[in-house]
């Protein structure tokens, strides 16, 4: 089953299929706030936490949701104003990190948050004040649009932007050990581990247009997978056996699912004719 937002207001189920279709938001009784954001399965898929809005008091919520009975499992409060939030699960299914942006006044303050908690409640940890510190509190974080967790559970990467410089970082699940793998300053955004972790592939404006790139996890190595194109190659993903990778491009003329080899090689349209 997938789980995917709609109208960008509810959270709705429905088997890989498309048949089934289940309007979660609605069975948990969650009509009353807004924008219900991120659904995301934990690996064991016993669980899903999604991010929303209460338009009473701008309090964001990560929702932890039993996938057998819809039983709420935890919530969690961590910040105010929803700008950006990305909710993803520690491969031990025990932990959650989000990402958002505190917005407030008229985008008079914006402070970019990660935040990493305990699914059963017992504590939480704001990682983005180590990050601060490791960049020096004499730069601004402006954003934080995108996490994703290793896969064996002790790394986190990021997209930021802080004091006009966009780039990719690596850090400790704790908040330590900043790593910065993009070196120059150009748009670079939706950092996601290979399986076995010794890559990153991320979307960068590095080339000049928007491109699919992989950096080895330590910052060496970079290259672009795209190039060539003055298309928007962007958002991707890795098969399983880490041999080829998904993306979303407009290469064709509309925004389509492509797929290529790992290293650029073999390019097809998935969802559209070329």
């Amino acid at each position: 089953m997938s789980a995917f937002n709609w109208q960008s207001r509810y959270i709705w189920i429905v088997d890989s299929d498309g048949k089934n279709a289940v309007n979660l938001s609605e069975k948990l009784d969650l009509g009353g706030r807004f924008l219900t954001a991120s659904p995301a399965w934990s690996p064991n898929g016993e669980f899903i936490a999604f991010a929303s809005e209460n338009p009473a008091d701008n309090v964001v919520e990560v929702t932890v949701v039993e996938t057998q009975g819809w039983n709420i499992a935890q919530v969690i409060r961590t910040g105010y104003g929803i700008g950006f939030t990305v909710v993803d699960w520690s491969p031990d299914n025990r932990h959650v990190v989000t990402s958002l942006v505190d917005i407030q006044g008229d985008f008079e303050v914006v402070t970019p948050q990660i935040w990493v908690f305990s699914v059963d409640g017992t504590w939480k940890s704001e990682v983005s004040y180590g990050i601060q510190f490791l960049l020096s509190y004499r730069t601004r974080l402006i954003a934080m649009p995108h996490v994703d967790w290793s896969n064996n559970g002790d790394r986190i990467a990021f997209s930021a932007s802080h004091s006009g410089d966009d780039g990719i970082f690596v850090v400790d699940a704790e908040g330590g050990n900043l790593t910065r793998l993009t070196k120059d300053v150009h748009f670079s955004a939706n950092p996601v581990w290979s399986p076995d972790d010794s890559k990153i592939a991320f979307s960068s404006l590095q080339d000049g247009s928007l491109d699919v790139w992989v950096v080895d996890s330590g910052g060496t190595n970079a290259v672009n997978l795209t190039e060539g194109s003055s298309a928007r190659d962007h958002h991707p993903s890795w098969s399983p056996d880490q041999t080829r990778i998904a993306f979303q491009s407009d290469r064709a003329g509309d925004e389509d699912i492509w797929i290529m080899d790992a290293d650029g090689a073999n390019l097809a349209n998935l969802t559209g004719t070329e």
